[in-house]
């Protein structure tokens, strides 16, 4: 396919489950692993492949929790937290998206 980029990557910083989590640092999430579990966390880090999260409303001794990026198939999230940064981006990669 002529000009399309190669391998896995894609300029667009929000286009991998990895980079989406990143710009949502601090912010709380539903994941929705791949065995169509969801679950509400606070994004603490992304640390290579693994997000590290905590359970907002748990009340127990140890509420973080480390998964696989691999196993995320979906990040939901009020549009409001990540539509700044898109458009903001979006003249920069208009042709790649």
């Amino acid at each position: 396919m002529m000009g399309s980029i190669p391998g896995p990557f894609h300029p667009h910083q929000f286009c991998t489950i990895k980079n989406i989590l990143e710009a949502l640092k601090g912010e709380k999430v539903i994941i929705v692993l791949k065995g169509c579990c969801e679950e509400w966390v606070k994004v603490l880090a992304v640390c290579g492949n693994i997000l590290i999260a905590e359970f907002p409303d748990k009340k127990c001794h140890c509420p973080i929790k480390f998964i696989d990026i691999d196993c995320i198939c979906e990040v939901i999230t009020d549009c409001q937290k990540v539509i700044r940064t898109f458009l903001e981006d979006k003249e920069d990669h208009k042709d790649h998206c």
